[in-house]
């Protein structure tokens, strides 16, 4: 049973900030690891929440409101300064899509680098690939260094890569923000696949149509804490009160 269930989870930043996933991991390895805490306030706020296998939730809010915080714990990119996170099934997340990517290598080899990053088998990635390039429409481009793709390349190459092979819990932050309308036609499509094999999806999104079409559930989040968690349109309400 694929689920997520998050219990009294707090997120608090500290004057020593991590860029990205690899600089947190290496400082785990330093002996000087110590952490002064900031006066700001919690991003994330005693949040408890449970999705089940079948669900697609919407997370809406203002900028800076914690939405891709949230996310981001979820898929165990951020730690709980407070509380506790259980997953049950394997995540794939689109939140920062430049994340693993290697500028000076092809699209190709970023293909295997990527899905190996996912926790796909050179077997797995080997079966999909015609299948990945050619739903990423890079063809023509796969041989060409990362550096050189446009950000609505890369956003169309790491979609194609995540959701290929589907996941238990599929995370989505904006994703359909960049590609032109034939390709977010293509990717809706795909999303609406993966969501018929009942598996988890949660998607930020400032698209309300978007939202509205994919997702039977919608969380509020607002000053770090779930202000609404239920009905999409009812969501809306809320969140246009804000």
């Amino acid at each position: 049973m694929t689920f997520i269930k998050i219990d009294n989870l707090s997120i608090n930043f500290y004057h020593k900030k991590y860029d990205n996933l690899f600089s947190y991991i290496l400082n785990i390895f330093k002996k000087d690891n110590e952490e002064v805490q900031s006066n700001l306030p919690a991003v994330l706020d005693d949040i408890n929440l449970e999705i089940n296998e079948g669900e697609i939730v919407g997370i809406i809010g203002r900028n800076g409101i914690g939405k891709s915080t949230l996310l981001k714990v979820i898929a165990g990119i951020y730690p709980p300064s407070k509380g506790v996170v259980t997953i049950s099934g394997q995540v794939n997340a689109l939140i920062e899509l430049g994340i693993g990517f290697d500028e000076n290598q092809s699209g190709l080899q970023n293909i295997f680098l990527i899905a190996s990053l996912l926790g796909y088998s050179k077997s797995e990635i080997q079966s999909k690939l015609d299948a990945i390039i050619g739903f990423s429409e890079l063809e023509h481009k796969i041989h060409m260094p990362l550096k050189n793709y446009s950000s609505g390349m890369r956003s169309r190459l790491f979609f194609s890569i995540a959701t290929e092979i589907v996941p238990d819990i599929l995370i989505l932050d904006e994703v359909f923000a960049t590609g032109d309308a034939k390709f977010i036609k293509k990717a809706t499509s795909r999303i609406k696949g993966i969501i018929e094999q009942a598996k988890i999806v949660l998607i930020v999104s400032h698209n309300k149509q978007r939202i509205k079409e994919l997702c039977t559930r919608c969380l509020v989040l607002n000053t770090g804490h779930i202000v609404f968690d239920g009905d999409v349109d009812d969501a809306y309400d809320v969140y246009e009160t804000l």
